[in-house]
């Protein structure tokens, strides 16, 4: 009887030992560097952002760099313990040009570079242009091809109490598109070309490639605007194609009083030419079905879009 177990024990301890890799080792995941921020954003010329980095895993030394000297220099790096794991907070000052832009990378020894974030320097116009017979005068003008680079960018507004506008003027003068949001999660979009300027009041503005994309709020929804300021968002980018829910908000003006109706507006590129529209709709109460394919532009007025 003892040879028999003493058998079975050892034939055990050959299987044991064969085995590549203990349940517990293959489970057991690699360190990483987790960032508090994950989303591309704006940074001001001359401002501060601070990155939180926590190391899991691993008590070795990350190295935390920004991807552009030229737009963003360290100027702080604070090593803390916070729950048994390394915490550093990077600190990186925004001195290049507005429209620059630099991502986030950290690198643990053995390990490739992880990109965490990009953040950008917008054009800033932080000043509201007198009115003059209900027009705008814009506190700040860029010549495309020559302060800022043709193509694609988003609108926000510089703080959450002032409408953003702005401009595209020809390069005979005239005004050709024009757009203006307003809120704190206000957006729009313009495509620009060489050979005109654009003039913007209380707006902050970044290429599209290095924006964030529209978030959704917690129940879901995307929207919102007054019922001359509309927030506009990008399929694509800020949702994805498909058919959505518009509901018509009754917070403002009052549903039930009907001052005011909601607008949904699908328009087919960034120019926001009238010959562009592909829709247009307006409705008092309830809600609507839209349906917007990929690259078209989906404007509200006192509406919100709900995500499934």
């Amino acid at each position: 009887m003892k040879k028999k177990v003493a058998a079975i024990l050892a034939a055990a301890a050959v299987f044991v030992s064969a085995m590549p890799l203990s349940a517990a080792a293959a489970d057991t995941p690699a360190p990483y560097v987790e960032s508090d921020t994950t989303m591309n954003f704006l940074v001001e010329q001359g401002k501060t952002y601070t990155f939180k980095m926590t190391v899991h895993g691993t008590h070795a030394n990350p190295n935390i760099v920004m991807g552009n000297g030229a737009a963003f220099q360290t100027r702080e790096v604070r090593k803390v313990t916070e729950n048994g794991n390394d915490v550093y907070y990077f600190k990186v000052l925004a001195t290049g040009e507005e429209g620059q832009a630099a991502g986030i990378y950290t690198t643990l020894p053995g390990q490739p570079s992880v990109k965490h974030a990009v953040a950008a320097i917008p054009y800033v116009s932080t000043e509201v242009g007198p009115y003059d017979n209900l027009n705008i005068n814009y506190t700040k003008s860029y010549q495309i091809g020559k302060d800022i680079p043709a193509g694609e960018y988003v609108i926000f507004p510089y703080d959450t109490y002032h409408i953003a506008w702005a401009v595209v003027t020809g390069p005979n003068g005239e005004d050709e598109t024009s757009r203006w949001t307003h809120g704190k999660d206000g957006r729009a979009y313009l495509t620009v070309q060489d050979g005109q300027t654009l003039r913007l009041s209380m707006a902050k503005v970044i290429a599209i490639q290095n924006a964030v994309r529209a978030l959704p709020n917690e129940e879901g929804q995307l929207g919102i605007g007054s019922s001359n300021f509309a927030v506009q968002y990008k399929c694509g980018f800020d949702i994805a194609p498909g058919t959505y829910t518009v509901v018509r908000d009754p917070t403002y003006y009052g549903e039930e009083i009907g001052m005011s109706s909601a607008t949904v507006y699908r328009s087919s590129d960034g120019y926001h030419r009238l010959d562009n529209q592909i829709s247009s709709e307006e409705f008092w109460t309830g809600t609507r079905q839209i349906t917007i394919e990929d690259g078209e532009y989906l404007e509200l007025c006192l509406a919100y879009l709900q995500l499934p």
